[in-house]
């Protein structure tokens, strides 16, 4: 059974295998907690643009109590966390509170949300369901072992993909690559950008998020495009 040897795994499925060798050991919830933070934090690839996406979701959401997170928009009025009753009791509403950027979804972007992520991450810490609604999103092993060298974790021995089972190399780039059109431009692509100007954007993102740049960018790069465009997805 280990290693196992497929291309991905869901954040639960990692932070099951790994709580069982861990050093110094922790728990199942506690790295799927630590997991679900970095996804918000955006210390993984495929956070982007999905993370947006979910926060608006979640803001739709807003008038479900069961959801329990106060969403505030600019303009609108902060709750009152403390509510006094005539006997001189008093009930502190703890219910964590994250601000958005603008009222409308529309208007969100990437960087205006940033605070949001921030806050959601923090929130994230204490409140398990955030974390198991994220338990099913799946990683692939070199954007898990990317997250830990930068943190200072070896390398676990539960997951070891075979070569041919990680879509090849050309297949993890060409990932690698729709994962960084996603982030920059959430597959809508400027009309006004060159396919140079682009291309390098693109592999500026690949170098900064740890991702491997193919021998030949650019057509790797068009032959992500042009299968997207094929498949009635993006421009």
């Amino acid at each position: 059974m280990f290693p196992i040897r497929k291309a991905t795994l869901s954040l639960l499925e990692i932070a099951d295998y790994w709580s069982r060798e861990i050093q110094p050991p922790a728990t199942k919830a506690e790295l799927l907690r630590d997991l679900a933070r970095a996804w918000w934090l955006g210390e993984i690839p495929s956070a982007a643009p999905a993370r947006r996406e979910l926060l608006k979701r979640m803001f739709s959401a807003r008038n479900n109590p069961d959801l329990g997170i106060v969403f505030i928009a600019p303009g609108e009025a902060v709750p009152r966390t403390v509510h006094e009753f005539p006997d001189g009791t008093a009930m502190v509403d703890l219910t964590p509170k994250v601000h958005v950027p603008a009222s409308s979804p529309d208007a969100w972007d990437e960087g205006s949300c940033e605070d949001a992520f921030r806050e959601i991450a923090q929130i994230s810490t204490g409140y398990l369901h955030l974390n198991y609604g994220l338990a099913f999103l799946e990683l692939d092993y070199d954007e898990f072992t990317h997250w830990l060298a930068q943190h200072g974790y070896t390398r676990p021995k539960f997951w070891r993909p075979f070569q041919e089972h990680t879509r090849q190399e050309g297949g993890i780039k060409a990932r690698s690559i729709e994962k960084a059109i996603g982030a920059l431009w959430s597959w809508n692509i400027p009309q006004g950008l060159t396919a140079k100007e682009r291309n390098n954007k693109i592999i500026k993102w690949l170098n900064e998020n740890g991702c491997s740049v193919p021998q030949d960018p650019a057509r790797a790069i068009q032959r992500v495009i042009k299968g997207h465009r094929l498949a009635g997805l993006g421009r």
